[in-house]
């Protein structure tokens, strides 16, 4: 059974009609690679050649978050986006600040370190934990050498080079 699968399986166990507009929304941010607001969510929508009133968007945007199936996202420019949560998917971003591309960005050692700062957290502070969010700023790689160009100022290596021992 593929997500999309799973993810409408539990919304009819749970009592919710499985309109067509359900359907699509999950399915256009199951494949969406990256958090989309309510206005690229509605773009993306109309190509796949449904009109669906924006009310009824974030209707359905608070269903799936209210159930857990979706997750809000705020990044530094204020904007809510949001993105399907799935319990095997745990991933940070990474944004750029020129063109606001947003990366998943997936990493064993990144996760092994949260852990362990959590578990401190946890322990030093006497704090429970519910969730976490990390995002990471910059300029990705398509955009770098715009950047350099317009402000003259040489490409950004990397801040903090790592040693090579």
């Amino acid at each position: 059974m593929n997500n999309i699968q799973m993810i409408l399986k539990n919304l009819k166990s749970k009592g919710y009609r499985l309109t067509n507009a359900r359907k699509i929304i999950i399915n256009l941010l199951l494949i969406a690679g990256q958090p989309v607001d309510v206005f690229e969510l509605n773009r993306l929508l109309i190509k796949k050649g449904m009109i669906v009133n924006k009310t009824t968007v974030y209707r359905e945007i608070n269903t799936l978050v209210k159930e857990r199936i979706v997750k809000e996202i705020q990044f530094k420019d204020g904007k809510m986006r949001y993105e399907i949560q799935l319990k095997d998917n745990h991933h940070h971003h990474a944004v750029c600040q020129m063109c606001n591309k947003i990366t998943p960005v997936v990493s064993s050692a990144l996760e092994k370190t949260v852990n362990q700062l959590e578990e401190n957290i946890i322990k030093e502070n006497e704090f429970h934990i519910i969730e976490h969010s990390l995002e990471f700023i910059g300029i990705c790689n398509k955009c770098e050498p715009s950047r350099a160009e317009s402000t003259g100022l040489p490409d950004i290596k990397r801040r903090n080079p790592v040693p090579t021992s």
